[in-house]
């Protein structure tokens, strides 16, 4: 028998913009090319699934295979021809992630091949796609960063190794970030300034998705940690942030050969629009297994100057099937708008680490969370280089630990998402102190965040 999966699908999308610009967007998109796949030969996959918006093709095989000299054909929609490899029927080693090109009207189509398997050497199931649940914050970009994201620094988000020596899962998902170029440009309109250009956007993304960047080398530590631990129950998530249109902004670049004026809601949502689609494009290039694209986050905290063109990104976002994040600080202008733009989650940041005079730790957090609550936000846990013993002159480790307690009592590590603002590498910086004391933090966070994903089912 064969397994034959049909998607036959062929529709325009469509993306507004508001009355006031005068102007409308209209986007038609052919994006089903694949609609058919058929695997032959004495291995049977478990499921076939085509993704034409992320122009990906998973076949899940059973666990102890080896897919290896696979005949796969596929079928394609009308005008749409193979290019590379010459032929619609082929066999693959599926033990790697095979890239293959189509052609339409005169364009190349990048797609990706991906077989699912998991050997018995390595243990467990096929990865399932899975809602985030604990964040962890990756600021990286600018030049004025000093943490470059190494293996170590990696590793430390990845798994934790317990006192008794077991090592667990730690962060099920992983957004990287920047506010500004460290070079004059920002990416977050909160900090006035100048606001950073295509050039600078592209370059951001760029970075992130280098064939030696970070989130290759996360990829590659998530593949090593499997073999030790056995695949974890779902797929990492990635969440990549974008950057904020700056108000009135006319140097930003051009968009099929015009010039974006920022003074127009058109020109924010056209060039919104282009970035996502930039980082579906550097994603499908990455190869990466380990890791599914999750969403988009709006970088900037507050909706000042944001309002007017955020709903229809957000539109655009979720018609690639992506989800739109949002992460506010307490009492920033906007902070519980976050459904009427049509995010899908928003993480209130309580700021309660960073006063120089520490709040009252009672009704300070009854207040942050009983409104997050009321508008049914998530939470942020947030810490700095001021939770590290050698900060003697500001130690603050009191005030994360304020937080694990408050977390607890009111009920969100049990029940809600977090995201782990960490400053710039502080998961590691406390892993590798060289005082009891720092370490010992360490082990308090890790060990509540290794429970929570032992609680959704991973080992």
């Amino acid at each position: 028998m064969k397994n034959i999966i049909l998607l036959l699908a062929l529709f325009p999308l469509f993306l507004s913009c508001t009355d006031d610009d005068k102007e409308e967007v209209k986007h038609d998109y052919f994006t089903d090319f694949v609609t058919g796949v058929t695997v032959g030969g004495d291995l049977r996959p478990t499921s076939i699934r085509i993704d034409n918006e992320m122009n990906k093709i998973s076949i899940d095989f059973p666990i102890g295979s080896t897919p290896t000299a696979i005949p796969v054909e596929l079928e394609l929609a009308s005008g749409v021809t193979m290019k590379s490899p010459s032929s619609t029927s082929n066999t693959f080693d599926l033990t790697e992630i095979i890239p293959i090109y189509l052609e339409y009207k005169g364009e190349d189509y990048r797609y990706l091949i991906v077989g699912n398997y998991l050997p018995e050497s390595i243990g467990g199931g096929v990865m399932q796609n899975g809602p985030v649940h604990d964040i962890s914050l990756l600021y990286y970009g600018g030049s004025h960063r000093a943490t470059r994201w190494t293996e170590e620094e990696l590793q430390a988000n990845v798994t934790y190794t317990d006192p008794a020596g077991k090592e667990n899962w730690l962060f099920d998902s992983f957004l990287f970030l920047e506010t500004h170029t460290g070079e004059g440009r920002n990416f977050e309109n909160g900090l006035g300034g100048l606001g950073a250009r295509k050039t600078e956007w592209q370059g951001l993304v760029d970075k992130y998705f280098a064939a030696d960047g970070p989130i290759a080398r996360l990829n590659s530590i998530l593949s090593k940690s499997a073999t030790r631990l056995g695949a974890p129950k779902y797929k990492r998530r990635l969440i990549i942030s974008m950057p904020a249109a700056y108000k009135d902004q006319k140097d930003w670049g051009e968009i099929s050969g015009r010039a974006m004026d920022f003074s127009l809601t058109l020109d924010c949502v056209s060039a919104c629009s282009w970035y996502v689609d930039y980082i579906i494009q550097k994603f499908n290039e990455a190869n990466l297994n380990y890791l599914s694209l999750d969403g988009i986050y709006f970088v900037a905290e507050q909706l000042t100057d944001n309002r007017h063109y955020l709903p229809q990104v957000a539109d655009y976002i979720k018609s690639k099937n992506l989800k739109f994040y949002w992460i506010p600080y307490w009492d920033t202008d906007g902070m519980g708008e976050w459904e009427s733009m049509k995010f899908d989650a928003a993480f209130l940041q309580p700021n309660y680490f960073f006063p120089a005079q520490k709040p009252d730790y009672t009704s300070y957090f009854d207040r942050v969370i009983s409104y997050a609550k009321s508008k049914n936000m998530a939470l942020e846990m947030e810490f700095d280089e001021r939770a590290l013993k050698k900060n003697s002159q500001d130690y603050r480790a009191d005030r994360l630990r304020d937080y694990l307690r408050a977390f607890d009592s009111y009920g969100i590590i049990k029940s809600f998402p977090i995201a782990y603002y960490q400053s710039d590498c502080m998961v590691y910086s406390l892993k590798s102190s060289i005082y009891e004391e720092d370490r010992a933090l360490y082990n308090e966070l890790c060990t509540m965040i290794s429970k929570r994903q032992k609680a959704r089912g991973e080992k």
